[in-house]
This record gives C-alpha cells, sequence and structure tokens, in this order.
C-alpha cells in the first residue's frame, strides 16, 4: 500500500527492478519546486535557484539568492522603481 501522499496520479511513477531479482518495486518521482517568482508583479526571478530543499540546503548562500537588495523577493524593474519611489518622496523629520 503506498503512503497517503503517494496516494495521487499527479505523481508520476515508475518500475524498478529489485537486486534480488524477484520482481518490480514502484518507484514515485518527486515533484520538481516551482520557479520563485517577484511579489509584487508576480514575473519569475531570474538568479534563485530552484531545487528541492536537501539540495538547497546543500548550496552556498551566494548560490541560493542574488546578493542585493531584496534579492530572491523582487525583480530588477519592481525594485528600481520602488527605489526610485522611496527617493522621491518627501523626508518626514
Amino acid at each position: 500500500m503506498p503512503k497517503p501522499y503517494q496516494r495521487t496520479r499527479t505523481r508520476k511513477r515508475h518500475q524498478v527492478k529489485l537486486p534480488s531479482g524477484s520482481g518490480l518495486a514502484t518507484r514515485f518521482q518527486k515533484k520538481k519546486p516551482k520557479t520563485a517568482r517577484c511579489i509584487k508583479c508576480g514575473r519569475p526571478l531570474f538568479g534563485v535557484a530552484t531545487q528541492r530543499t536537501a539540495e538547497l540546503s546543500k548550496l552556498s548562500l551566494s548560490e541560493k539568492r542574488p546578493q542585493r537588495m531584496f534579492g530572491g523577493q523582487l525583480c530588477n524593474t519592481c525594485l528600481s522603481e520602488s527605489l526610485k519611489q522611496a527617493a522621491r518622496s518627501p523626508v518626514e523629520a
């Protein structure tokens, strides 16, 4: 009996021969994670790793996301627009 999270048709299955030669076993492929998206406009972010958490934990911080303000959260156009807006707004004293 498969585990409860494997009882769905969205997980791809493939047959694997057992080492004993007694038959076949069904293995379920893991789902690929979705690409990271901008929180403002929803465009896909470039430079952000899209891997499962086990592989992502083995990467260094600079490989996981860009090293700039709001890296991994905002795309470059939304970031430049928000910086322009912040610079143009009057400073409250």
